[in-house]
């Protein structure tokens, strides 16, 4: 299971984060699901970092993956992270990311549940990734509106 930290300027918001939170949980089992390591949506482990004002970078969020090395994730990571970098850029255009992915031989299991998703339907595609992202923070945001 991909950990997924995101550091963040201090200007961005516990609000964006969460929303950053739900389209990781589509995205990132996306672009790194191959056959060997294969991944559902939810797939992660999420933390947050606060940069502060002595941090010095262009990007505004900053999404590092570690996951599995795996040699069908490692022929095309590089293609990978930049397909996942820009499916935040599209999702978030207020915001600048840099992505980079970590792949390492390591275990990891945890025993907390994946939280719902939208349903799948075993589509993998980042464009499918994105289109799920989007419904989920839809879905997230229209209840703290009715609410």
């Amino acid at each position: 299971m991909p950990l997924v930290t995101v550091t963040y300027a201090p200007h961005v918001q516990e609000g964006d984060l969460y929303l950053i939170f739900l389209a990781a949980r589509q995205i990132v089992p996306a672009g790194l699901h191959c056959k060997e390591g294969a991944l559902k949506p939810g797939d992660i482990e999420y933390q947050t970092i606060s940069s502060v004002s002595l941090d010095y970078t262009t990007a505004e969020v900053i999404i590092k993956i570690e996951a599995m090395d795996y040699p069908e994730r490692r022929l095309n990571i590089s293609q990978r992270t930049r397909d996942m970098a820009e499916a935040f850029a599209t999702i978030f255009p207020q915001f600048k990311f840099a992505v980079g992915v970590s792949l390492s031989l390591a275990s990891w299991k945890s025993t907390a549940p994946n939280p719902n998703t939208t349903p799948w339907h075993g589509d993998m595609s980042m464009g499918m990734a994105t289109f799920r992202a989007r419904q989920d923070i839809n879905a997230e945001v229209n209840l703290i509106i009715e609410d």
